[in-house]
């Protein structure tokens, strides 16, 4: 292009001026720069606009600074502010007179506001930028008329604001009401408050908790009493407490017992709360249930105390033990048990020995042997054991003197000579362990059991159970054992004779102590004789055994597979149950039956947790291996020769309910049942209804009836419904129904109206139907 000379650069720039002057919106199509002076119109527009260089532009610089005046007029230059936001001031209103409606109200939105930076590259916010956010908050009040952005809206910092308000003032609250409980007095049960005095849920509860804070010498232990009440709270809640509930019906021997199994334990489980965090949380419920026995007439006067949680062993609570350390297990609980059955039988007198005392009760040189020592405890001391602590007679000194001067220990001596020293922790151990194996209960549900808690034969179903956990109040209701979290399960008969001897054998173990035991605890199964220098002699209930199991392995140098000390841990007995049951091929449904879960489910999560690998891994191999051989060497398929299976006479067998076409043919549901043993009669009359050899004729109606009758009489008026055979008895109802239903290809309406009137004078035992 050619260049201009400098009058016509001047005549380019003056035609420029009347055009800004006549129309001021074209003052925003300038570029704004930064000069000397502040902000300037950009000399690079100008020099393409008048075709100037920057020498002749220089020449003209009062036509410049009369187009910087004519922004300023028009407000296109804002002589407060930056350069930079001036220009950026200037493109996002250029930017925003190039929409048209429809595209604005298809910008871009966030948080009421259109989203600038997505449009604009110079778009900025703080301080300096503010003539951005005024233009913004115009153009965001344009989409408002429109209907685009919503009047309504509450900024954001505006609703932190107002929750962040409504959150002091929540917790300010909360800190005032935990201020006001703990100010009552707590002394005596007319101290806790009423629903009429408090709104809030299990009011006494938490004044309870509330009497704690003021003994908590820091913050966090004020933290974590609040903690545990709320997780108290909470197992309230899951356990169906009604809020209004009286603390004194609320609180009961076995609460922290329970509190553990029923809701500790399923949140470590689940992985929902540490070792570390479940003891502090069963530190501060068992401080403030001691709280809750100072409070006079409240009745609870004690409560059963447990461990806590060791956090190197709840990774094994899941795995059962192998095959080796169940060997060494056994052995060890049975060596003991042999042992000390045999120390109690009477002891017979064995005649060694000679009188070793001067006339002042010293001991005759030379005479000091531990035969003369067995001739005084013989003789002189009526053959029961005396110890250091409780010497008794000169004659007891004496023979502890001469056992000291042999160097051998007083306990180990008694027991050489077939006598129990002392009815203490050693001694009662293996009878706790023995029951956790053949039970799977824990161990403080163990130590809690009471001398009639084993019953041989239950009212109802006549079959042997346990009980544990019983009510207090009128001493009527009781819970029965869950051997695994059922309501209701009962012993096997093998079980029932472990149980009965263990029973049998720690009631005369304890047969002397219990003469000295308090009230409170005389009825408990295990009690013990303190050997301990502080408390030697005091008669003691056993609450718990957890830390004694050290010991114990130490003492038998139990050992894992990998050599080390075995850690013993009441809890996996239980898997270690699970365990043998898999070994024995028994089925998914048996075993959820012998843990009382009432839905298939829960049992498969329950076996996803424990570790079975080794069973998966040999089973499956096994099963491989058959496959393989199978494949490679396929057996001809032999010809089964029957006699008596195939029932070639017609004989109808006649069980408890009906005729049996087959009885030594059942159907494959029962043969693959692990109570049936291959080519004996069937027995499982339960299974009947079900059963497709079954033949039911007219005659059989009344019984049909009455046994209907019966099962809906047993399952209103009794525990059976929430125990295993409670499905069996769902499944026969339903199967009763069915057949004395009228139908075309069944009975018809007349023969089951007869049928249903003789059954009035039809008695039946469908207990041991059930229970079959």
């Amino acid at each position: 292009m050619t260049q201009l000379k400098s009058f016509q650069v001047k005549s380019k720039l003056d035609a420029l001026i009347v055009s800004y002057r006549e129309t001021p919106e074209l003052l925003f199509q300038i570029p704004i720069t930064n000069g000397k002076n502040g902000a300037m119109p950009s000399n690079d527009y100008l020099q393409k606009a008048a075709i100037a260089t920057r020498s002749q532009l220089h020449k003209h610089s009062k036509l410049i600074e009369s187009i910087r005046l004519l922004m300023i007029e028009h407000d296109v230059i804002l002589v407060e502010e930056t350069a930079s936001a001036l220009e950026a001031r200037r493109e996002m209103r250029n930017w925003w007179k190039s929409l048209s409606l429809e595209e604005k109200t298809k910008l871009e939105t966030f948080g009421n506001s259109i989203q600038f930076k997505s449009y604009l590259s110079k778009y900025r916010g703080g301080k300096q930028y503010k003539i951005l956010s005024v233009l913004a908050h115009e153009y965001n009040q344009e989409l408002l008329e429109l209907g685009v952005l919503d009047k309504n809206y509450v900024p954001v910092k505006e609703r932190a604001s107002k929750q962040s308000s409504s959150r002091i003032k929540i917790a300010k609250e909360k800190r005032e009401d935990w201020e006001y409980l703990e100010s009552l007095p707590l002394d005596t049960v007319d101290d806790l408050i009423t629903a009429a005095e408090y709104s809030g849920a299990y009011g006494q509860v938490k004044q309870l908790f509330s009497s704690m804070l003021s003994v908590s010498k820091s913050a966090s232990n004020t933290s974590n009493y609040k903690i545990a009440h709320k997780h108290f709270v909470d197992y309230l809640t899951q356990s169906s407490v009604s809020p209004e509930t009286p603390l004194s019906e609320i609180l009961e021997e076995f609460i922290l017992s329970r509190f553990r199994r029923d809701y500790i334990l399923p949140l470590i489980d689940s992985n929902k709360m540490a070792p570390y965090s479940a003891n502090t949380l069963m530190s501060c419920m068992r401080k403030t249930l001691k709280r809750a026995k100072k409070i006079k007439s409240l009745g609870f006067t004690s409560f059963h105390d447990i461990e806590g949680f060791d956090a190197s062993r709840v990774t094994n609570m899941y795995k059962p033990y192998s095959l080796k350390e169940r060997e060494q297990i056994n052995g060890a609980i049975a060596s003991d048990i042999t042992s000390t059955k045999k120390m109690m039988e009477p002891y017979l007198k064995t005649g060694v020995g000679s009188y070793p005392l001067t006339s002042d009760y010293k001991i005759i040189p030379n005479k000091g042997t531990l035969d003369n020592a067995r001739y005084l405890f013989e003789n002189y001391l009526d053959c029961k054991p005396v110890f250091y602590e409780e010497p008794g007679s000169v004659y007891g000194k004496a023979f502890l003197r001469i056992v000291q001067s042999n160097q051998i220990g007083l306990h180990e001596l008694y027991k050489n000579w077939g006598i129990i020293p002392i009815v203490d922790r050693a001694l009662i151990a293996p009878f706790i362990l023995r029951l956790a194996q053949i039970t799977g209960m824990n161990s403080d549900s163990i130590c809690a059991l009471e001398l009639d808690d084993f019953v041989s034969e239950h009212h109802i179903t006549k079959k042997p159970c346990l009980t544990y956990w019983k009510e207090r109040s009128g001493g009527e209701k009781a819970y029965y054992l869950d051997i695994f979290n059922a309501e209701l399960q009962w012993l096997t008969l093998s079980q029932a004779d472990s149980v009965r001897d263990v029973f049998d054998t720690v009631k005369k173990l304890t047969e002397n102590i219990r003469k000295e035991a308090s009230t409170s605890i005389s009825k408990r199964l295990f009690l013990i004789r303190s050997s301990g220098k502080t408390v030697f002699g005091k008669v003691m209930a056993v609450d718990s055994l957890v830390s004694y199991f050290d010991r114990y392995a130490s003492k038998h140098d139990l050992r894992n597979d990998d050599g080390e000390s075995l850690q013993l841990n009441v809890a996996r007995f239980r898997p270690t149950f699970v365990s043998e049951l898999i070994d024995k091929d028994v089925s998914i449904r048996e075993i959820q039956l012998m843990l009382g879960h009432k839905n298939l489910s829960t049992t498969m999560n329950y076996l996803d947790r424990l570790d079975f690998s080794r069973i998966a891994r040999d089973k499956i191999k096994a099963a491989l291996s058959k496959i393989q051989l199978s494949a490679i060497e396929p057996k001809p398929k032999k010809k089964v020769t029957r006699t008596h299976l195939r029932n070639e006479n017609n004989i109808i067998f006649t069980t408890p309910l009906g005729g049996c076409a087959n009885i030594f043919e059942p159907p494959e549901f029962i043969k693959n049942s692990s109570s049936y043993t291959k080519g004996q009669a069937c027995s499982q009359y339960n299974k009947c209804l079900s059963c497709e050899n079954v033949m039911l004729t007219v005659s059989h109606i009344p019984e049909l009836f009455a046994m209907r009758r019966d099962y809906l009489l047993l399952a209103q008026n009794s525990k059976i419904m929430q125990t295993p055979y409670g499905m069996v008895l769902k499944e026969n109802l339903s199967l009763l129904e069915d057949i004395l239903t009228p139908s075309e290809d069944a009975f018809s309406k007349e023969e089951l109206s007869v049928g249903e009137q003789r059954s009035l004078f039809v008695e039946t035992n469908i207990i041991d139907s059930v229970g079959a």
